[in-house]
């Protein structure tokens, strides 16, 4: 949209003289879109409201709080939105209203929850199933995921220059974090201000489907807005942040709109439900959990702002053993590599940072003392390219890491028969100690054998491969997220198969810090058959003596610039200084399925 345009279809409010006029047009609308701007304001009422802007099909009013003070309320805007009679568009109402009632005294009404009317959109789309009949508290599948706005604007909308202009605009306010108590406004601020709520109506317009759903979102509106401003207090953690539908939200379709009354708390979420919501197991300890937050407790943390990261790198500070895998564009490069997304997993929660979306920051901010912080255990799988790209990119020393592909190799080892006498020979001509790396995949369907966790990686694989930016690719999806899930939980399930004897725990802790190593330690990187091939490097997992050492080494060899003891190499390449170690001399050989199937 052109900035000439733009223009004259919003009103900066930030006088007291220019009040009465917007709030006379505002109010003569029957239907307007309503958004609120500020700091920290998805904490809702511990946020700073610094600008509301109200909308209506033509023209976008921007009412500077920061400015104006409490006489923005008084003088005529609080009238208008606790009017029942004036319907308020707006997406995800529950922080905004929270932060309202608690700080502005201001109970808002009427409102159309766009985020609840896409979820109807969808529910209206599906053949309608003969329902079971069960418990409620086992319907956990029926528990339902809640889209973006950036996404629904994507899917919808379709409008590629309003996207853009979207994206543009959020990841400069993403970037500048006290950009909304700046003054003057910037014009970019200004722009997403109008974005946000004329993309509004657009939303509508697609979703709205004739108005059949208009009473029942009324309704469930009212009770979205309820869900954060009747709490007491709030606790701002995982089971208020996360992203799935509340329960009995929505009603059913018909005339009463009625609800199941119940009287029984639900522990995490605080609402009160039916007894059958809950399994009588907790019903008989008091510790009920309804079936969102149940799904909340097992599920992740999507860590794309600010407050989500101080939560998430305050929960992980907690734990002494995590499970840690990098996402990206080209990773398998290591530092030429693009890193997107980084998960960080304890035992029972997946936390997946965005770092596309945080920047450096994220490390800044804490997360860089966790990944270097020794006392801290890494679960990780083959972890030299993502110990390499986290040095050369984010400066980040990855330590404590426990490697679970190294532990492979020694679990088999151990199981392996020992020949009776060991053959004197020199150590270059052992090539058939040269041993063949699994990968994580060979290993799950090996170790844990769950079908379920193997179909979801082979699906979200085949999507990678078909799409080589999807890690670029935002919003993230949901397949992708799960994705994440899927290969940092498989880390806790492999370790414990695995996990044997004290002392393999410190040979394992020796030999991690020397495979990532192998990469990161080179001045510069090279990408060729001495990095990609499948194999063991040499001297990398310490015998089972008390001091793991390993043999002296002075000896370059040509391929893996590693240093080893002459006796690696054959006297002959020793003549004529072109050296190769055991490992190497395969790699050169070595080719891969996609060569051998040509």
């Amino acid at each position: 949209m052109a900035s000439k345009s733009l223009s004259k279809s919003y009103m900066l409010v930030d006088k007291t003289e220019d009040l009465a006029g917007a709030l006379w047009e505002v109010g003569s609308d029957p239907l307007i879109a309503v958004d609120c701007k500020g700091l920290r304001m998805g904490t809702g009422r511990s946020g700073e409201l610094t600008a509301i802007n109200v909308a209506t099909a033509n023209k976008v009013f921007i009412f500077d709080v920061l400015e104006l003070g409490k006489s923005v309320f008084d003088d005529g805007l609080r009238k208008i939105l606790e009017d029942k009679s004036k319907e308020k568009l707006m997406f995800d109402c529950r922080r905004n209203a929270d932060n309202l009632f608690h700080q502005q005294k201001v109970k808002i009404a009427g409102i159309l929850d766009l985020q609840l009317l896409e979820v109807m959109y969808r529910q209206s789309g599906r053949a309608l199933k003969t329902e079971a009949a069960s418990r409620r508290s086992t319907k956990t599948q029926e528990v339902q995921h809640l889209k973006g706005f950036l996404r629904c604007t994507q899917e919808y909308v379709k409008d590629k220059a309003m996207i853009e202009s979207l994206l543009g605009s959020k990841k400069q306010v993403v970037d500048d974090n006290d950009s909304w108590k700046r003054r003057p406004l910037s014009k970019n601020m200004k722009n997403c201000c109008y974005l946000d709520t004329m993309t509004l109506f657009a939303l509508y317009t697609k979703l709205n489907g004739g108005g059949r759903n208009h009473s029942r979102l009324l309704v469930a509106s009212e009770r979205y807005a309820n869900t954060f401003r009747c709490l007491s207090e709030r606790t701002y953690g995982d089971f208020e942040a996360h992203s799935l539908l509340p329960l009995d939200i929505i009603p059913e379709p018909g005339d009463s709109f009625e609800f199941s009354t119940g009287s029984t708390k639900c522990a995490r979420c605080r609402r009160r439900f039916s007894d059958e919501e809950f399994p009588e197991t907790q019903l008989s300890n008091e510790q009920q959990y309804c079936s969102v937050c149940t799904v909340a407790d097992q599920s992740f943390m999507f860590v794309n702002n600010t407050t989500k990261c101080e939560r998430a790198l305050s929960k992980l500070r907690r734990h002494k053993l995590l499970a840690v895998d990098c996402k990206g564009f080209k990773l398998w490069h290591g530092r030429s590599g693009d890193l997107t997304i980084i998960t960080i997993a304890t035992p029972k929660k997946v936390y997946i940072f965005d770092v596309q979306q945080l920047g450096q920051r994220v490390f800044d901010s804490g997360l860089r003392d966790i990944l270097e912080d020794k006392t801290k255990e890494k679960l990780m799988f083959d972890c030299r390219r993502d110990a390499d790209n986290l040095l050369h990119q984010q400066k980040v020393q990855l330590a404590g890491i426990l490697d679970l592909q190294l532990l492979d190799v020694m679990n088999r080892n151990s199981r392996a028969s020992e020949s009776d006498e060991e053959e004197e020979s020199r150590r270059s001509a052992r090539v058939d100690d040269v041993q063949l790396l699994n990968g994580i995949l060979r290993c799950i369907e090996v170790y844990v054998k769950d079908e379920a966790m193997i179909e979801s990686k082979k699906r979200c694989q085949i999507q990678i491969i078909g799409d080589s930016h999807a890690w670029k690719t935002r919003p993230l999806s949901e397949n992708l997220k799960k994705y994440c899930c899927v290969d940092t939980a498989a880390l806790f399930i492999l370790y414990k198969k695995l996990k044997s004897s004290e002392e393999n725990h410190s040979r394992l802790l020796v030999a991690s810090e020397r495979y990532a190593d192998t990469f990161r330690c080179w001045p510069e990187k090279a990408y060729g058959v001495f990095q990609a091939h499948p194999y063991l490097p040499l001297d990398v997992i310490p015998g089972t003596s008390d001091s793991f050492e390993f043999p002296f080494a002075s000896t370059k060899c040509q391929g893996c610039l590693r240093l080893f003891p002459a006796e690696e190499f054959p006297k002959s390449q020793l003549r004529h200084k072109h050296r190769y170690c055991r490992v190497c001399t395969k790699a050169k050989d070595y080719q891969s399925p996609k060569k051998q199937s040509k």
